[in-house]
């Protein structure tokens, strides 16, 4: 982490993909959502803009979350911008994304204000997700689970089995 001398670290999805194990993540997710238990870490609900492009069904679509995690000394906020096709599956709205779609997460210190790194979030999120289902997972399976079912694929189910 920077040192509140102003410099800020850009990471790529190559740089950030590996930086940390998958136990090195389940740990550090583990204390974040033991602190937002406690009420001393802060998270509001992601806030989500869509406006209509010139495609039926295509949209912009604007993204947001942010969190701030004491232990960490850290104040997170992800971005993300890309275009967004709606239609129904089986009575159910889902999203593509058509191409591609920039996402980063950006850290501020909270003691000094200051942002010390830019994070692209596509190495980021599924192992943020697959450590909170890791987390989850190892509360709720026992001391010695044999079998795990998994529904999906791509990323996200690759970084689950890893988790």
């Amino acid at each position: 982490m920077a040192d509140g001398d102003g410099e800020v670290l850009v990471l790529t999805n190559q740089d950030a993909a590996g930086l940390l194990t998958m136990e090195e993540c389940i740990e550090v997710v583990e204390v974040a959502y033991r602190q937002l238990g406690q009420g001393v870490a802060q998270s509001i609900p992601r806030s989500r803009h869509y406006l209509p492009l010139d495609e039926a069904g295509h949209y912009y679509w604007f993204n947001n979350i942010p969190g701030v995690v004491p232990a960490f000394n850290t104040m997170a906020l992800r971005v993300d911008s890309a275009r967004v096709r709606l239609h129904e599956v089986n009575g159910q709205q889902r999203m593509d994304f058509p191409g591609d779609f920039a996402g980063f997460v950006i850290l501020f210190r909270i003691d000094t204000r200051e942002p010390y790194a830019i994070v692209h979030d596509h190495a980021l999120s599924p192992v943020r997700v697959a450590a909170t289902s890791a987390i989850v997972s190892r509360r709720l399976a026992g001391a010695s689970p044999t079998t795990m079912g998994l529904f999906g694929a791509g990323e996200q189910a690759r970084a689950q089995i890893a988790a």
